[in-house]
């Protein structure tokens, strides 16, 4: 079995230990004692519900259509009702 290069790092819960796994994650960090992944996981499952919340996303007329019905069924507007955009401007540059 290869042997590991293990390093430490301080962090502010103390320190963490760490190596690179060139052989099965392609470079991936694989933490030995992590502490803060369990709660970027309870974070990540205490993402509020889109129907619960009353938004949607919609790239596209038929999306705002179908986003719009949604809202209606769901009972957070009354069909008629008028409800804001947001427009957002997605940039990518290529070098």
């Amino acid at each position: 079995m290869e042997e590991k290069d293990i390093k430490t790092v301080k962090t502010t819960r103390g320190e963490l230990r760490y190596y690179r796994d060139w052989g099965n994650y392609d470079g991936g960090v694989v933490m030995l004692n992590a502490q803060t992944i369990d709660r970027y996981k309870a974070i990540k499952n205490e993402h509020p519900d889109a129907d619960k919340c009353g938004v949607f996303f919609a790239f596209s007329r038929e999306q705002f259509a179908e986003g719009y019905k949604r809202l209606v069924e769901l009972g957070h507007i009354k069909d008629g009702d008028k409800i804001c955009r947001t427009y957002c401007i997605l940039q990518i540059l290529r070098r």
